[in-house]
């Protein structure tokens, strides 16, 4: 299992993303490069000055009233205060440590939140998440092809121009440790409240119209108990988090 700590971005390279050792976080910071050090020139050191006789004298002086002066105190007899230092307790909690990342970047969602991309006035929001077998042709039959996750997305135009479905293409979905990836093969899904089997090329979205797409994922809803889903959309926004506890029944 990969440690925790700072990692680039799997999506976007000019950032570096925080990796708790379980999964991403929300935590991002920019991607710095190291300057090459350049040399320098040495620093002028002065000549050296002769030492000063008139000051040696008057440091001998002041040695010697200082030693006779610790000579009359021990013949004194009496013993000194010992001095007290108070040193204020220092609280475990009050050392200093790292900091904990706290960086809640828009770009980042949990499996149930929606997805608004401002300027095409689109909103997406992952609607369902069920298992059972892929309706599509090219899915297979038999052992092994059986077990899909089918994954709902709901896009709503929450703009003021119609948009285009069909430029909506399966969204990436990458889960567990290593960050696997899944194919996945368009199902069906609704226009405007109509099902459709073709999205393409019949998916205008009229202000404030609603299109629902579902595709398959070849791997148990379990598997999404740590997940990433990245949508194929401009703006490198994506969803991320416990799928399988976040939509369990």
């Amino acid at each position: 299992m990969t440690v925790a700590g700072w990692y680039p971005d799997p999506v976007d390279p000019n950032i570096n993303r925080y990796w708790d050792g379980a999964q991403w976080t929300p935590a991002t910071q920019p991607r710095h490069i190291v300057a090459p050090l350049t040399s320098q020139t040495a620093p002028h050191r002065p000549a050296k000055k002769k030492p000063n006789k008139t000051l040696q004298t008057l440091a001998v002086i002041f040695l010697v009233v200082f030693l006779g002066g610790i000579a009359v105190s021990a013949l004194d007899g009496s013993d000194p205060a010992p001095k007290t230092t108070t040193r204020a307790a220092v609280e475990p909690s009050q050392l200093t440590e790292a900091a904990t990342p706290t960086d809640t970047s828009s770009k980042i969602a949990g499996p149930r939140d929606t997805i608004t991309y401002a300027d095409d006035g689109l909103a997406v929001t992952v609607t369902a998440l069920t298992e059972g077998p892929s309706t599509n042709q090219f899915d297979g039959t038999g052992t092994g092809y059986s077990s899909f996750t089918l994954i709902s997305f709901e896009l709503r135009n929450v703009g003021n121009d119609t948009l285009d479905a069909a430029d909506w293409y399966a969204p990436y979905l990458n889960y567990g440790p290593g960050g696997a990836s899944a194919e996945a093969e368009w199902l069906a899904g609704t226009v405007n409240g109509l099902r459709t089997d073709d999205i393409k090329g019949s998916g205008l979205i009229p202000p404030g119209g609603i299109v629902t797409a579902t595709f398959a994922y070849q791997l148990t809803i379990a598997d999404l108990s740590q997940a990433t889903i990245t949508p194929r959309w401009p703006g490198r926004m994506v969803w991320t988090g416990n799928f399988a506890e976040a939509f369990a029944a």
